[in-house]
C-alpha cells in the first residue's frame, strides 16, 4: 500500500486473473496453454512482456512460482531464500533455505483464491514437478546452447520425439505463443546442415584471415575520415562561438552599436545552431578496431581446429567438434521457412567481439547438402556464404 511499506491490499482486477489461472490449471490446462491464453489477451504479467510457463510453474525448490504462491492462500511465507555475496562477480545472489528455516503467518484477509482450489492446484503441481526426462538423460548435442529462433531470438528447444528423432521449436511461441515462427525442425537435420555447410565454407581458412585484415584496415580508413569531418566541424563551432562573444561583449561595454552588431550576430547565431545540428547528425568514429597479430593467429588456429574437428566423427564422447565450434560460433538462427521447405540456418561468428562488427562465420545454409557462393562486398561488413541444396 502507498506510504505503507510492507502493508499489502488485494488489487481487484490482478486477482480476477489469479482466479482464472488456478481454474483452468485444475480444469486439466497446461501452464503452456494457460500462458498462451493471457498473452493473446493481452493480460500484463508479473514482470517482463510475456507470460510463460515457468511465470506460472516456479521451482518447487524454491517454492515459488504463480501455483505454489500461498500468499494467494491467505498465508504469508518468508525467510525462503537467503542472499549471498558471489565471491567470482560480487554480486548478491540468492541461495534457498531449508523448510525448517521457512517462517510463515495466516492473513486471511488477503485470499483470493479458495483454500480447496489452491490444495487441488499443488497436488497437480507435486504429480507433474518431477525432473524432466529429456533434461536428465539427453546427451549434449553439437549445437546445444546455439540455436536460435530466426524470428524473435529465442532459443530453440526440444519439443517432441517422433521415431526416435528429436524435434526443436521456438521456445518462445512453445512457452508464451507470442512468437508466429511454429514449425518445427528436425535437430538432425539442423545439425547436418550446420556442420556440412561449415566443412564447405572452411576449405579457405586463409582466405577467411586475409579478408579480416583487410576488412581492418578499411575500417580504419574510414574511422580517420570521419574523425576529420567532426574535427573540422568543432573547429569552425568553437570560432563562431569566439567571434559571438567577442561582438557581443563588444556591444555590452559600449565599444559598438546596437544597429551595427545587431545583424551580424544574428548570423553567427544562425551558423552555431547549424554547426551544432551538423556535429550531432556527424556519423560518430568506431572504436578502436586494430586486431593485433597475436588475435588474428588465434583465429586461423581455431579455424583450422573447427576445420580438422568436423572431420572427425561428432557423436558419441569425442568433445571436439564442440569445443572448437564454440570458440568461432556465437549464435545459429533458424530461419522461419513453410512445413515442408528446405531448412534454412545462419551462422553468427564469434570474431564480432574482437572487431566489434559481424563478420565470419556468418553465413546461409539452405539443406543439408551444400554448394558454398561466397560474396566479398566493396567495403568489407560480414563474410556471408549461401549454400543451396
Amino acid at each position: 500500500m502507498p506510504a505503507k511499506p510492507g502493508e499489502l491490499q488485494i488489487d481487484e482486477e490482478e486477482a480476477a486473473v489469479i482466479r482464472d489461472i488456478f481454474v483452468s490449471y485444475v480444469a486439466g490446462q497446461t501452464p503452456r496453454e494457460i500462458a498462451a491464453t493471457l498473452n493473446a489477451r493481452r493480460v500484463s504479467p508479473p514482470r517482463g512482456r510475456y507470460w510463460t510457463a515457468s511465470t506460472l510453474n516456479g521451482s518447487l525448490k524454491r517454492h515459488n512460482g504463480i501455483i505454489l504462491n500461498e500468499l494467494y492462500a491467505g498465508r504469508i511465507v518468508w525467510n525462503r531464500v537467503r542472499m549471498i555475496k558471489d565471491p567470482d562477480t560480487g554480486k548478491r545472489v540468492s541461495r534457498p533455505n531449508p523448510r525448517s528455516e521457512w517462517q510463515s503467518i495466516d492473513a486471511p484477509h488477503l485470499r483470493i483464491v479458495e483454500q480447496e482450489l489452491f490444495a487441488q492446484a499443488g497436488v497437480i503441481k507435486q504429480e507433474r514437478g518431477g525432473p524432466i526426462p529429456c533434461h536428465t538423460r539427453k546427451p549434449k548435442r553439437v549445437l546445444s546452447g546455439l540455436l536460435k529462433c530466426g524470428c524473435c531470438g529465442a532459443g530453440m528447444s526440444v519439443k517432441d520425439t517422433r521415431k526416435g528423432r528429436q524435434r526443436i521449436q521456438c521456445t518462445q511461441m512453445k512457452e508464451a505463443g507470442t512468437c508466429d515462427h511454429r514449425r518445427a525442425y528436425d535437430l538432425d537435420t539442423v545439425e547436418r546442415t550446420v556442420l556440412n555447410g561449415l566443412k564447405a565454407n572452411l576449405t579457405t581458412p586463409d582466405l577467411i584471415a586475409a579478408y579480416v585484415e583487410t576488412y581492418n584496415e578499411e575500417r580504419k580508413r574510414l574511422a580517420a575520415g570521419l574523425i576529420a569531418n567532426r574535427s573540422r566541424i568543432e573547429k569552425r563551432l568553437a570560432t563562431t562561438k569566439r567571434e559571438f562573444d567577442r561582438i557581443y561583449q563588444s556591444y555590452v561595454k559600449g565599444f559598438a552599436e546596437e544597429a551595427d552588431v545587431r545583424d551580424t550576430l544574428i548570423e553567427l547565431k544562425e551558423e552555431r545552431k547549424r554547426l551544432e545540428a551538423d556535429l550531432a547528425a556527424a556519423e560518430k568514429p568506431p572504436e578502436s578496431v586494430a586486431l593485433h597479430p597475436t588475435a588474428l593467429a588465434r583465429y586461423r588456429q581455431q579455424v583450422d581446429d573447427l576445420q580438422k574437428a568436423l572431420s572427425a566423427d561428432p557423436s558419441g564422447d569425442n568433445r571436439e567438434p564442440i569445443n572448437a565450434l564454440r570458440e568461432l560460433v556465437s549464435a545459429i538462427m533458424v530461419l522461419k521457412t513453410p512445413p515442408g521447405a528446405p531448412i534454412q540456418v545462419e551462422v553468427r561468428g564469434r570474431l564480432a567481439a574482437l572487431i566489434g562488427h559481424q563478420v565470419f562465420p556468418a553465413a546461409r545454409m539452405v539443406g543439408g547438402k551444400v554448394v558454398a557462393e561466397v560474396r566479398l562486398p566493396q567495403i568489407p561488413q560480414q563474410i556471408t556464404a549461401t549454400w543451396i541444396a
